[in-house]
């Protein structure tokens, strides 16, 4: 028999989970309320996570923050979408976010909630192509939902150095995407398991090198 499905979470959940300072609850509502509101005239989100937005998108993001090291500075977050986990980190860590998105609309969307959520001394936008960015380097390497691991590490290598830590969530397919990049790079790995779902792992990369 299939497992109950959870039910929803809210603010008050997070805000125990995570520990938020009322400046980081607030900076989390507008974000939510923007995702509300723009989620019906462009595809930011699937439709039916709209109906536990707290727990799919908010919690599911900021689980990330408990794996980044104090020391990190800078994170890029490639094909962000809707601000996902970028934006959410930008809330909860210090570290500078550069938000890499090729879709105006989606883009629109981060900038508007930049704006509502104070954070534009910590978030750049980038509205191109993750391969048209250049100049970047980044401690973080993060990616949600964006694309299969082998693609990720040939798009984003350039972004990293040697002591540069990917944070990947990735879905069931996580052990197929190891076995098929190990063909053409080298890492030490290490995965936790999703607080918000069972099938899901977030995938920790260190030292990436191509073989």
């Amino acid at each position: 028999m299939a497992a109950a499905p959870a039910p929803p979470a809210g603010l008050d959940a997070l805000t125990r989970r995570f520990a938020l300072t009322p400046e980081q609850a607030s900076a989390l509502e507008a974000y939510v309320a923007l995702l509300a509101k723009w989620s019906p005239k462009i595809n930011l989100v699937g439709a039916s996570t709209l109906d536990d937005p707290w727990r799919r998108h908010i919690w599911d993001a900021a689980q990330v923050a408990d794996l980044l090291p104090d020391t990190a500075d800078t994170l890029i977050d490639m094909g962000s979408g809707a601000g996902l986990p970028g934006l959410i980190l930008a809330v909860l860590c210090n570290v500078a976010v550069h938000s890499i998105e090729s879709d105006g609309r989606k883009t629109a969307f981060q900038r508007q909630a930049v704006q509502q959520m104070g954070l534009r001394e910590k978030v750049v936008l980038h509205n191109n192509r993750v391969e048209a960015c250049s100049g970047l380097s980044a401690d973080i390497i993060t990616a949600r939902a964006f694309a299969p691991l082998q693609k990720l590490l040939q798009m984003g290598y350039g972004f990293s150095h040697s002591q540069t830590l990917w944070v990947l969530p990735k879905g069931q397919n996580l052990d197929a995407e190891l076995k098929e990049a190990t063909k053409c790079w080298t890492f030490h790995s290490d995965t936790v398991h999703s607080e918000t779902d069972v099938d899901a792992r977030i995938l920790c990369l260190r030292e990436v090198k191509p073989k």
